[in-house]
């Protein structure tokens, strides 16, 4: 179970639990809304006793979540009574490369592309954005701030104490490097 998706990938499975490895990974989620899996999880989906079926299964978004068969008037909904990651922005991989997620509460989610990329696959966030623009001409590179940004789940390298002068050059550099 330990994946790119959930817990956040910066963090090691020792450090939340998590035993990665294993010859059998398998899943359990019991009647009572108890999870257990082979790597370390556990958790309990509580939904007061709502429900007299549940199931859990991976979205199309990537998250994980825990429904409930809950009866409203005459008939059965499935309702969602627990998730692994409650923003969706957090999900890895929800917009793909190069781009940016934003909340909003009338919309909610919203992929967008990054000021000089477009969309890869128009009927899909997850591919990403590529590049509009020719990379490895250092004299037609230009540098956008932009604040209150994590590419979440996309740094190639982390470099520490570097400052944007530092960055700049490094980007500058390297061919292979199409943003940071």
């Amino acid at each position: 179970m330990t994946t790119i998706y959930w817990p956040h990938p910066s963090l090691l499975p020792w450090q939340v639990g998590r035993y990665q490895y294993l010859y059998s990974q398998r899943a359990s989620l019991d009647s009572e809304g108890r999870f257990n899996s082979t790597d370390g999880l556990g958790f309990l989906s509580a939904d007061f006793g709502y429900g007299p079926q549940r199931m859990m299964k991976i979205d199309m978004d990537g998250n994980l979540r825990v429904y409930s068969l809950v009866k409203h008037g005459a008939t059965w909904e499935w309702m969602v009574k627990w998730q692994a990651v409650s923003l969706s922005c957090k999900i890895h991989g929800v917009c793909g490369p190069n781009s940016l997620c934003t909340y909003s509460q009338h919309s909610g989610r919203t992929c967008t592309c990054l000021h000089g990329y477009k969309m890869v696959n128009s009927k899909d966030w997850s591919y990403g954005c590529e590049p509009d623009f020719k990379t490895c001409r250092p004299e037609e590179e230009d540098f956008i701030e932009l604040q209150y940004v994590e590419f979440y789940g996309f740094d190639i390298r982390l470099q520490q104490n570097y400052t944007l002068d530092a960055c700049k050059n490094d980007c500058l550099h390297d061919c292979a490097t199409i943003g940071y």
